[in-house]
C-alpha cells in the first residue's frame, strides 16, 4: 500500500516554495510520452493515476505547487490565495505517486483540500498539476489537436519562437506589449480567460474600457476556493505584442483578479512548448 506523507508548506518565503517545487524524482530517468487531452472551461484536463486510482487533473502553470483532491485537508494547513483573491484553508503533503501516462513522478509537493464546485463538475476530479511536476519535464502542447507531450529531453524547436520569461516564486511572467506600452503578465495555463484577464484595480483596465467597446458578462470560474460565479467585462483589443509575435484580435475580461494574466486560450491556435532545461517557452510560428 503507497503512503502521503503531510507536512507544512512554508508557503511565506520564496525560497522555501522553490524548495518544494524540486522535491521529488521521475521514472524512468528517460521518457517521452504523447497523450491526448479534453478541456473543460479552455482548460486541459489530463488522464492521470493518484497512487494508482485513475483521477482527472487540470494542467495550470500559474499553480506554485500540485493541488490534490481530499475530502478534507491533511497535514499542516494554511490559507492559500488563488487568482481571483479568493483564499482557502489547505493542507500539505507529499504525495508518493502521480502517474502521467507511463511517467511517474513521486514524493512531489502539494496542496490538498476539498475543491467543492471543481469535484461536483469534473468525474474523478484528482485535483491540479502545478510546478511541483510541470518543473520536471519539458512539455509541447499542441492545443488545437488536444495533443500533450512530455519528455525528459528538449523538443526541436525548429519553426518556433522564444518568448522572454521572467520566474518569480517559480512561476512564469512574460511582458505583453500593449497599446505600446510594457506590462508584466503571468502565464497562467489554468485560467478559464478567453484570452487576457485585467484585474478591475489595474491601471490598464480603465484604459481599455474607455477605448474599446466592452459589454458585461456573467459566467462560472475555476479558482482555488472551488467554483465561482463572476460578473466581466468582455472586449476585443487590435492586437497585443510579446517579444516580436504579434496576436491580433485578442479578447480581454476584466474582473476582480489578482494580477495580469494570459490563460491558455490565448495560445489556442498555437503549439506551446515549455522548456525547462533552456528554462524558455517557444511558440509556433
Amino acid at each position: 500500500m503507497k503512503h502521503t506523507s503531510y507536512l507544512f508548506l512554508a508557503l511565506l518565503f520564496s525560497c522555501s516554495i522553490t524548495k518544494y517545487q524540486k522535491k521529488g524524482e521521475v521514472n524512468p530517468v528517460s521518457f517521452h510520452e504523447k497523450l491526448s487531452f479534453t478541456t473543460v472551461k479552455n482548460l486541459i484536463l489530463l488522464p492521470v493515476e493518484i497512487d494508482g486510482q485513475p483521477k482527472n487533473m487540470l494542467f495550470d502553470t500559474g499553480a506554485q505547487l500540485n493541488l490534490i483532491q481530499r475530502n478534507s485537508p491533511q497535514g499542516k494547513t494554511s490559507n492559500v490565495g488563488g487568482a481571483s483573491n479568493q483564499k482557502a484553508k489547505l493542507g500539505s503533503e507529499i504525495t508518493e505517486s502521480i502517474k502521467i501516462g507511463e511517467v511517474e513522478f513521486n514524493q512531489t509537493a502539494a496542496w490538498n483540500g476539498d475543491l467543492k464546485g471543481l469535484k461536483e463538475q469534473i468525474s474523478d476530479f484528482g485535483g491540479i498539476i502545478g510546478q511541483s511536476i510541470i518543473n520536471k519535464a519539458n512539455w509541447k502542447i499542441d492545443y488545437p489537436n488536444q495533443q500533450i507531450e512530455l519528455a525528459s529531453k528538449g523538443f526541436s524547436v525548429e519553426g518556433f519562437q522564444k518568448i522572454e520569461i521572467i520566474r518569480e516564486e517559480g512561476i512564469p511572467y512574460v511582458m505583453l506589449n500593449i497599446e505600446g506600452k510594457e506590462y508584466k503578465a503571468v502565464i497562467d495555463l489554468g485560467s478559464s480567460s478567453n484570452g487576457i484577464n485585467i484585474p478591475t484595480n489595474h491601471p490598464l483596465a480603465d484604459q481599455l474600457l474607455n477605448q474599446y467597446e466592452f459589454k458585461e458578462n456573467e459566467r462560472e470560474i475555476y479558482t482555488i476556493g472551488g467554483s465561482q460565479n463572476i460578473t466581466e467585462q468582455i472586449g476585443i483589443i487590435p492586437s497585443v505584442k510579446v517579444g516580436e509575435i504579434v496576436f491580433n484580435e485578442v479578447a480581454v475580461d476584466i474582473r476582480k483578479s489578482s494580477q495580469l494574466r494570459v490563460g491558455m486560450y490565448f495560445f489556442k491556435d498555437k503549439v506551446l512548448i515549455i522548456d525547462h532545461i533552456t528554462r524558455g517557452y517557444f511558440i509556433s510560428e
